[in-house]
This record gives structure tokens, sequence and C-alpha cells, in this order.
């Protein structure tokens, strides 16, 4: 019989380390969010640019890139709190 009790669930961090592998460091993952972050700033900056710039329909462009940059910063919140956070 075992001495621990079973647990129905495991972290990930514990099924990867049966396999001898490991989650990189939390300092890591933030640098990559960042970056991402970074890049996802630039792309909308170019995009909404031309965008308002060469549309004829630009009417539909504002609101567009509106609720993008919204989503987008809602998204990316979730992922930092819950890096902050864990």
């Amino acid at each position: 019989m075992a001495e621990q009790p079973l647990s129905p669930f495991q972290s990930p961090a514990e099924s990867l380390s049966h396999l001898g592998l490991s989650l990189p460091s939390l300092n890591f993952l933030i640098l990559a969010f960042a970056f991402i972050f970074v890049l996802w700033l630039l792309y909308t900056a170019v995009a909404t640019y031309h965008w308002a710039r060469y549309s004829h329909a630009s009417s539909i462009a504002i609101p567009a890139v509106l609720i993008h940059i919204i989503v987008s910063l809602t998204l990316l919140t979730y992922a930092f709190t819950i890096l902050l956070y864990s």
C-alpha cells in the first residue's frame, strides 16, 4: 500500500519532473512576454498607420483598431497577471 495518498491532479512542473524536464524560470517567461509585447506594439502601430492612411473605409478602421487594442491589452494584462501572481 502507498505511504502517501494519491492526488488526482498534478501541476505541470511535477508532471515534467518525472520525465526529467523542467519549466523555464519565471524571469525568462516575463522577458519572453515583454518581447512579444514589443513586437505586438510595433505591428499594431504600423498596421494602424497604414490602415488609417490608405484605407477608403476609415470609418470602419478606427473602431476595428480600438477593438483590437482593447482585446489585445486585456489578454496581455491577463497573461502578465498570471505570471506575476503564480
